[in-house]
């Protein structure tokens, strides 16, 4: 007979065990009965559950991952947990799992379905997993199951005047939802960061009629952050009582063990410790708390930026892949995992790929468009495996019920269901800005540039844009950037030595990183092409004229067979070029000469070793 025994259940804590030989001081729950934890401290509204029966049991996980669930299969049962400390005097000899230690170092998590424990699994967020016991009486472990897909609805919705009251009545209902059970007269808190996430959140909780407390980052003088000036103000037009928590270097390496502590498993995430030092300021005041979280990977925030600006900007032969940009995007050690990790270890870790650990979240067979696709994989990924377990993790071990009404969802299906041009639109921007009453300019910068190939800045579009969207009073700024000077820029060096290694091309030019710091400091790409005409190309590593190890203009670049004396030209270069150079390892700067339609001519000196000593002092 197999039955399903808990050991501990709690407002913070769920462990269980389903199995052969039950421990002799284990509770028994009844064959059929759902056991569960729920993050929000809502009644019906379990975050992880069991659901056991005689001859089978399902652990389930809800689609947001507000809370971990954890387990191990022995000879003669299952174990599971919502912390991965009460499975480990389950598990014998632990060991640290390879895997799960190259994911860390990938995405700062640790990826479902991987532990920090060998033999430990997680489940993901939104699917349930089962087991059953066979005719012989062996346990066997069946497919898991999906409980929801992030998937774009077939009818988009591109009409701004339908989408936003659609929105803002969802989002009120959502709020209204997780506010049910709430005593006007009692007393929550809301972690408000100045941003537009928590802004609303506590808003709608100030028009809801509760009594609301926010609670605010100061890192005083000393770093400049606008978060908290930006919750003053919001605290005041509210009208609630703002606590200001300071942060400092001392009380971040004070609070640094009992954060681990609280975490359970790891989070690469520098905010972890100032939310401990929220969350434990408003455990003195209040039992349960909101946050913004979930709304950035909702609506396609600034997490998406990079990923955005590589897709569009990617060559059209480099659907290469999706998965191939956003670990470019988010790979904390791409490229370099071979001079971090031991031998042993790396010898394990190049065996891994970790684009596995993507393909369900990136998965194009759900979303065809740019916008849904992002908004998927962070949902999926950011979201469920780093976000919202971390801030329940830390709210629930300091005894506070934690709620996000961004995860809410009927909210989620509505976003699916809009296009995604109504994330990007200029408009949209506008508008907001319009609501701000002493709004006096408005300033656009940042605008990327192709530099491998792709479609380039389009500023006839989008000064019609602006034209259509803007009228009179307002200040209008613009700053460029590289979609204006990226290609106004060429640096030209001369080839000093040519060796061969097999089939690829080692080319040593007489100019340096220091005149072009981004391939190497930043990882950028610059076109490089030869002034010698030749069908025949060799993948070709373009090095510096210097000692220096990542003195690199360009690898992997197609080039001719060069000979000493051969002229190349690095594109692209009017953007952190010349700007960005520098006398590393004591060179000299290159000319400058301004070429237009009628001719051209010298605008900046070629510097001598002189110039190197101007300023030092014999």
């Amino acid at each position: 007979m197999v039955d399903l025994f808990t050991i501990v259940i709690s407002r913070q804590e769920l462990l269980g065990y389903w199995g052969y030989n039950s421990p002799s001081d284990s509770i028994r729950v009844t064959p059929g009965a759902l056991v569960g934890l729920s993050a929000s401290g809502l009644p019906d509204a379990f975050d992880i559950w069991a659901k056991p029966q005689a001859k089978c049991l399902t652990l389930g996980r809800e689609t947001f991952g507000r809370l971990p669930l954890y387990w191990i299969q022995q000879e003669r049962g299952i174990w599971f947990a919502s912390q991965i400390q009460l499975l480990l005097p389950q598990v014998k000899s632990p060991q640290v799992s390879i895997p799960a230690l190259y994911g860390y170092s990938c995405f700062s998590y640790v990826p479902n379905p991987l532990t920090p424990v060998a033999k430990v699994f997680s489940i993901p967020a939104g699917r349930e997993q089962s087991w059953r016991v066979d005719e012989d009486g062996s346990i066997v472990t069946l497919p898991s199951r999906s409980l929801w897909e992030w998937k774009e609805d077939t009818t988009q919705l591109e009409d701004e005047a339908i989408a936003i009251p659609r929105l803002q009545k969802l989002l009120q209902l959502a709020v209204d939802k997780q506010t049910q059970d709430l005593d006007s007269s009692e007393p929550v808190g809301v972690l408000l960061s100045g941003g537009l996430d928590s802004s609303i959140v506590a808003a709608l909780l100030v028009q809801r009629g509760l009594k609301v407390r926010a609670y605010t980052l100061d890192f005083g003088k000393s770093v400049i952050s606008p978060e908290t000036s930006y919750a003053e103000h919001l605290a005041q037009v509210l009208d609630i009582p703002l606590t200001k928590v300071p942060v400092t270097g001392k009380r971040v390496k004070s609070a640094l063990p009992r954060a681990i502590a609280c975490l359970d498993v790891p989070f690469g995430d520098g905010v972890t410790v100032p939310l401990y030092l929220l969350t434990q300021a408003a455990s003195r005041d209040t039992r349960v708390i909101f946050n913004g979280e979930g709304g950035d990977q909702l609506f396609a925030g600034w997490t998406n930026k990079p990923l955005i600006a590589a897709k569009v900007y990617a060559p059209e032969d480099v659907e290469s892949s999706f998965e191939y940009h956003y670990l470019k995007t988010f790979h904390r050690l791409w490229g370099y995992e071979e001079r971090v990790f031991q031998p042993e270890i790396y010898a394990q870790v190049r065996e891994i790929m970790p684009q596995e650990w993507l393909k369900s979240a990136l998965d194009p067979q759900f979303n065809s468009s740019l916008l849904h696709r992002l908004r998927r994989a962070t949902l999926m990924l950011k979201g469920a495996q780093n976000i919202h377990p971390r801030a329940s993790n830390l709210a629930l071990t300091q005894g506070l019920q934690v709620r996000s009404p961004f995860c809410d969802l009927d909210l989620v299906q509505e976003t699916f269901s809009i296009s995604g041009k109504l994330f990007l639109l200029i408009p949209q921007i506008i508008a907001i800005a319009k609501t701000l009453p002493d709004w006096s300019y408005l300033d656009f910068g940042g605008f990327g540039y192709p530099y491998r190939s792709g479609v380039a800045f389009d500023w006839q579009c989008f000064g019609q844009v602006l034209t259509d969207a803007l009228k009179g009073g307002v200040e209008l700024i613009i700053e460029p950037g590289r979609a204006a000077i990226a290609r106004c820029g060429t640096l030209l060096t001369t080839v000093v030595s040519v060796k061969w290694q097999g089939e690829r091309q080692i080319v040593e030019v007489d100019t340096t990183v220091g005149n072009l710091s981004v391939p190497s400091v930043h990882g950028g790409y610059r076109k490089i092409i030869a002034l010698n005409d030749s069908n025949m190309c060799y993948s070709t590593d373009v090095c510096g004229n210097t000692t220096y190890s990542r003195d690199y203009l360009g690898k992997n670049c197609l080039l001719p067979s060069l000979s000493k004396g051969d002229i190349l030209a690095i594109l692209d270069v009017g953007a952190y070029g010349y700007a960005m150079s520098s006398h590393f390892l004591h060179s000299p700067r290159p000319a400058e000469v301004l070429v237009n339609n009628t001719g051209h001519r010298l605008i900046r000196q070629r510097e001598t070793y002189e110039v190197l000593l101007t300023n030092q002092v014999f």
